[in-house]
């Protein structure tokens, strides 16, 4: 994606959780091994692979999930910003989980990261309108909140009255409201748009204080609902209606191609092979039929679903599929004559499984998905 927009003349930043790879060098005398707990990394060296190596100008990131995948430390256009030579051994705090034990730096401080990222944010969008503001510019912000372990600032602490959980989701709001007040004082808002999104369901809060997935069945890595519907946000003065939604049925490998058509950027063939262009539901534009045909879920334990219209068909288990409670009901086996069908429009929740009761449907969605495998893409090619 930040290669098909470069070419189309933007200037790219990453910052935040980055999470699928960056190309650590070792120490002299030996490879890398993955039991030596990072202990081999020559963190002086830069990373031979990352952001900046695949069409990112900036980036300010960590290797892996921010406040829980070690090494801890940010790196910065693939420069380690410090040695993480320190142990940090958390435990596990009921709900609230931990970071997995593993090397840090000296200062790191995992209730900052996410005002650190936003820092660092609102510093690029000044430098850049600063310093090349006859260009546009394309900014992935990967924040680490809600994300566990639950330690909020302490500027935000038991502000939202939901729990530490719901205190880090007031955090995000801080955050995207940062970066509307920048876009604010720089005038550029009416010609800036904003998405907010979430990469996946949430986890389990205290149900006394957060129900963190509504009235959604399930949680992050579930099959179900709760673990794949996120909020959408967008605003675009002048394009996006204020106060308006859209009930078509999306999905965030959308971005690829959209994106490619709102800046006339030609999409290779080959390229984003579950990627729609939904720029007609954004901007409210008539459209005769659905812009996806169906769309595809997988959850945690590779447990495939497809979802067309307002049914939703789950191969394979009928379990949640995922590794947070509640896990499968069968001690973990994964039996090929189970499933699971739901009618989303009529039960959102998921709670009358009709599978037995419409083999039809059943067969027809199911055929889809085994053609969408074999051909190994959704979209029309």
């Amino acid at each position: 994606m930040p290669k098909i927009l470069k070419k189309a003349g933007y200037i790219t930043a990453c910052i935040g959780k980055w999470h699928v790879g960056v190309g650590w060098q070792p120490k002299e005398g030996g490879p890398i091994k993955d039991n030596d707990d990072g202990a081999r990394v020559d963190y002086n060296k830069p990373l031979t692979d990352g952001p900046n190596t695949h069409g990112f100008d900036y980036s300010f990131i960590t290797s892996g999930c921010s406040t829980v995948e070690p090494p801890y430390v940010f790196i910065e256009n693939g420069q380690c910003l410090g040695i993480p030579n320190v142990w940090m051994d958390t435990k596990c705090n009921g709900l609230t989980y931990g970071s997995d034990p593993g090397l840090k730096v000296p200062d790191w401080s995992t209730e900052n990261v996410d005002p650190t990222f936003t820092q660092k944010a609102v510093q690029y969008i000044y430098n850049h309108h600063t310093n090349v503001s006859d260009a546009p510019f394309f900014m992935y912000l990967a924040l680490s909140a809600p994300h566990a372990p639950w330690k909020p600032p302490v500027f935000m602490q038991d502000q939202s009255c939901a729990g530490p959980r719901g205190d880090m989701v007031a955090l995000v709001d801080w955050c995207v409201g940062e970066i509307l007040e920048t876009l604010d004082q720089l005038n550029i808002s009416d010609n800036t748009l904003i998405i907010v999104t979430s990469d996946n369901g949430p986890r389990v809060a205290d149900p006394n204080t957060h129900q963190s997935s509504g009235k959604l069945r399930g949680y992050k890595s579930h099959i179900w609902e709760g673990g794949h519907r996120v909020p959408f946000i967008a605003r675009w003065p002048g394009n996006i209606k204020p106060a308006t939604s859209s009930d078509e049925t999306i999905c965030l490998t959308d971005f690829l191609a959209t994106f490619a058509a709102m800046t006339g950027a030609k999409l290779p063939s080959n390229a984003g092979e579950d990627s729609y262009n939904i720029l007609p539901a954004l901007l409210g534009d008539d459209y005769k039929k659905p812009i996806r045909e169906a769309t595809v879920h997988h959850s945690s334990h590779a447990i495939y679903a497809i979802r067309q219209g307002d049914w939703k068909l789950v191969v394979g288990t009928d379990g949640s599929g995922g590794w947070v409670f509640p896990t499968d009901e069968r001690n973990g086996n994964v039996l090929e004559k189970l499933g699971q069908l739901y009618n989303l429009r009529e039960d959102p929740s998921e709670k009358k499984n009709l599978w037995g009761d419409n083999p039809d449907k059943v067969k027809e969605l199911k055929t889809l998905l085994e053609k969408y495998q074999r051909q190994g893409h959704s979209r029309p090619i």
